[in-house]
């Protein structure tokens, strides 16, 4: 098993295409990419052909030499794209399992790798004597890697071989997928596949104008007092659930949840325009104070305390947006001035009110102004520090921002 020259890997068709011109190989290519999932195709002498679409963005590395196109798999998978995103261990386990089938299929090629990597081929031949099913129509293996855009996780790959017309083996098809209960696959599933989307676009941290809007329980304290604590959990509850729904469906990105509260961005480039990311916070915000509304008038619990929503919304013409990942959590963040001041605008809201900032309306074009029932023009605004609600620390940081209040 002899390493591909440099200057030889990835001189076929490219990237998007496998290195061959067998059709079914082709419409293999087509179908995992059409389903987005991770794989790779390899020829029958074991040399990587194709990468999805998926496994690339996976290794954040698109060219066929960085992907080792050429190489026999095992001594692909070692490349630097695939390996700086898992352990020592992981590198290794994997490849073992890969050289021990591909001796079945290439006879001589654990001898051929022993100059090189002995390691690799004393752990092959070991692996073939602990497993002598190596040949079969398929196997898998276990790993863990870290996608360019997310934390170290554990990985199954699963390998199918694939027959010619004669029954000779003509190829492989790797597909690799999250090593997950379903359990917890279903809880990652229920979400909407679009917001996820717009998400993992935050992968690569960058500034982005947007819409912002902060949302806030008001009296949230003495509401809890006045309920159960299962009560006001299934409040709060079904609350989060159709605030997430609301800015969902307008194409918004979902911020962080402190609480009773919500933050949520509505990127310009995801609407068509800083018009249209305003029209959508507007949207959410008076579809969310309508939840509220429906909640209180459906609740079946006497004397339940009233329930009111405030809402500031801000323009943000340069945030600095990208993803939070750590071990529990994925979030989006944004950073910049304009996400504190819209903050302060919504402690200032008071009342179930909505309330903007001159900035934000002045995005609106005429179209978007009348869908809303909005006639900017008409607007009167009022410095965010001279209202009889603003705090000293909203005066302190946000008292000059013009503001006024929409209807919800």
């Amino acid at each position: 098993m002899e390493r591909a020259d440099e200057e030889q890997v990835g001189t076929g068709p490219g990237v998007e295409r496998p290195w061959s011109d067998d059709p079914r190989l082709q419409r293999l290519a087509d179908v995992v990419d059409d389903v987005g999932w991770a794989a790779f195709l390899y020829d029958r002498h074991w040399q990587l052909i194709w990468a999805s679409r998926e496994a690339r963005e996976m290794t954040g590395d698109h060219t066929p030499a960085a992907l080792g196109y050429g190489l026999q798999v095992p001594l692909a998978l070692r490349r630097l794209a695939w390996t700086r995103r898992m352990t020592a261990e992981e590198r290794l386990g994997v490849s073992t399992v890969l050289l021990a089938e591909a001796e079945s299929d290439v006879p001589g090629t654990i001898e051929a790798a022993r100059a090189s990597e002995p390691e690799l081929a004393a752990a092959a031949e070991a692996e073939r004597t602990r497993r002598p099913d190596c040949g079969g129509p398929a196997f898998s293996f276990r790993t863990g890697y870290a996608p360019a855009n997310g934390p170290h996780t554990p990985f199954t790959g699963v390998v199918v071989r694939v027959r010619d017309d004669a029954g000779a083996f003509a190829a492989g098809l790797c597909i690799v997928m999250p090593a997950l209960p379903m359990g917890l696959s279903a809880m990652l599933m229920h979400g909407d596949e679009d917001a996820f989307a717009r998400m993992a676009r935050l992968a690569t941290p960058g500034r982005r104008a947007a819409a912002v809007l902060f949302a806030d329980l008001e009296g949230s304290g003495d509401i809890a007092r006045g309920l159960s604590g299962a009560a006001y959990f299934r409040l709060i509850s079904e609350l989060t659930e159709r605030i997430d729904r609301a800015i969902v469906r307008r194409s918004g990105i979902i911020g962080k949840h402190a609480g009773d509260g919500v933050t949520a961005f509505f990127v310009a480039d995801d609407l068509g325009g800083p018009s249209g990311a305003v029209r959508a916070a507007i949207e959410a915000a008076r579809s969310i104070a309508a939840t509220v509304r429906d909640i209180t008038a459906d609740s079946t619990v006497d004397d339940e305390p009233t329930v009111l929503m405030n809402f500031g919304l801000h323009w943000g013409p340069g945030l600095y947006m990208g993803q939070l990942v750590t071990d529990g959590r994925l979030e989006v963040t944004a950073l910049g001035d304009e996400v504190n001041e819209c903050a302060r605008i919504q402690q200032t809201a008071h009342g179930g009110t909505l309330l903007v900032s001159k900035a934000l309306l002045e995005r609106l074009d005429a179209a978007d102004a009348r869908a809303l029932d909005l006639d900017p023009d008409s607007l009167h605004y009022a410095a965010l520090g001279e209202l009889p609600e603003a705090h000293a620390k909203t005066i302190r940081d946000a008292g000059r921002l013009a503001v006024t209040k929409i209807a919800i």
